[in-house]
């Protein structure tokens, strides 16, 4: 039997390789749930929100309000100045850009218990890749390239190539999910590497 994947998940290799996002889609991470989801409306028009579906996201988003007036009191008491600097706060706080990693940490360290995903809970010790290091990010290019062209005979020229959806199935196969564009977009930068 297919394993079944978990429909409201972020795409944790989108989410956890952004330099920066809004406390609102923070927030949204920290329920394990995609941010781009703004409603049991919205996603229901988008992927077919069964009745299953639309109570798992109630009852995930049900302590967001909750975080979100935790996170406006901290950033008005600048608890949370490593992730602002001295920028000015936007009247609308959910809109706060903010690193994902610091905000984390910081998430971690409150005396009330978030219960975090696992997934960001590794960011914590280990983050996401440096944007200013091209050295580290070509390293896990070439892995990527290798692992591609080895394993699944990948080839940049077969514009009707099956490997996105495999490496979505073994993503899957983990519990990681993943949109067919983020793995093409990867696959491409990773394809300057293939001799």
């Amino acid at each position: 039997m297919p394993k079944t994947t978990d429909r409201l998940a972020p795409d944790w290799g989108h989410w956890l390789n952004m330099a920066s996002v809004t406390v609102d889609e923070a927030i949204y991470l920290t329920l394990n749930v995609d941010p781009r989801i703004k409603s049991a409306r919205d996603f229901a028009a988008k992927k077919g929100l069964t009745r299953t579906d639309g109570l798992k996201l109630k009852e995930r988003l049900a302590p967001y309000t909750d975080r979100l007036n935790q996170v406006g009191s901290a950033l008005v008491a600048r608890n949370l100045s490593s992730l602002i600097q001295n920028s000015p706060l936007p009247s609308d706080r959910s809109q706060t850009p903010i690193q994902l990693q610091t905000f984390i940490k910081w998430a971690a360290s409150l005396p009330i218990n978030w219960k975090l995903p696992t997934d960001l809970e590794s960011i914590m010790e280990v983050g996401p890749p440096a944007r200013d290091n091209p050295k580290e990010i070509s390293s896990y290019q070439k892995i990527l390239a290798a692992l591609a062209k080895k394993h699944y005979k990948y080839d940049p020229a077969d514009e009707k190539s099956p490997v996105t959806s495999l490496i979505r199935g073994r993503l899957e196969d983990i519990g990681q999910t993943m949109d067919d564009g983020t793995i093409r977009k990867c696959l491409k930068n990773s394809a300057r590497y293939l001799k």
